[in-house]
């Protein structure tokens, strides 16, 4: 086997330093796409939330008394809902059911940002029932 000389030894030294820089300088940057992605993650969800509230239904022959169901649900780049679970019930099986109707009829959920490149998105939302009442009460428009 061959010895490498000192001066090929000295030139690869140099080549690893300077690739090991470059890669500190693609790295650095990544520091402050943090909160930008975390900002685009909080706007996304609020549009998963309206966008839900859209097709919210309540179970037929029940009065919504708050009862609150958390669900869990996975989607695609797509917006697609792959599959939607109960992580937390309501206590009542018709309010289950109707949260778990509520995300399926919400498909297709809004499309995530394209800053965000995971190929599928677990999501964990509640979904509360309030009474009709309890809703923010409009004044009437004039006509």
């Amino acid at each position: 086997a061959a010895e490498a000389s000192p001066k090929s030894v000295a030139t690869a030294r140099q080549t690893l330093e300077e690739d090991a820089r470059e890669a500190e300088k693609a790295l650095a940057p990544v520091i402050g796409i943090g909160k930008d992605i975390l900002k685009l993650t909080a706007d996304w969800n609020r549009k998963i939330s309206a966008h839900l509230s859209l097709h919210k239904i309540n179970p037929e022959g029940k009065q919504p008394n708050n009862q609150k169901v958390k669900v869990s649900f996975a989607i695609n780049r797509k917006g697609n809902v792959l599959s939607v679970d109960v992580v937390e019930s309501s206590g009542d099986a018709a309010y289950d059911a109707a949260a778990v109707s509520i995300v399926r009829k919400s498909d297709p959920i809004p499309l995530p940002p394209a800053a965000l490149t995971e190929d599928r998105f677990e999501r964990t939302v509640d979904i509360i029932f309030t009474p009709a009442d309890a809703k923010k009460k409009k004044p009437p428009q004039r006509q």
